[in-house]
């Protein structure tokens, strides 16, 4: 299985399974990317590089990973300094 993130978040990531997902199903394809096991193994895709026309696929699901835990670093500041003035 290989994790998709768009760099537009979930709405980017249904645009492209509604339009673009069909035409890699069954090509040959390199894929650089994370490999991560636990229940279940799957790849988080840097990008994808399909054979016969040269297409490629970015995922930026590093990106989102990095956003989200410098969101809640900031929240949790946020929320100390809030409960230490109180």
């Amino acid at each position: 299985m290989l994790r998709y993130s768009s760099r537009f978040g979930p709405l980017g990531n249904f645009l492209f399974g509604a339009s673009q997902a069909d035409n890699l199903v069954n090509r040959e394809a390199s894929v650089v990317g994370w490999f991560r096991r636990g229940v279940m193994s799957w790849v988080d895709l840097i990008h994808l590089r399909r054979h016969s026309d040269d297409y490629l696929v970015n995922s930026y699901h590093r990106f989102w990973a990095f956003s989200l835990a410098i969101g809640l670093i900031g929240l949790s500041f946020w929320v100390m300094v809030n409960i230490s003035t109180s």
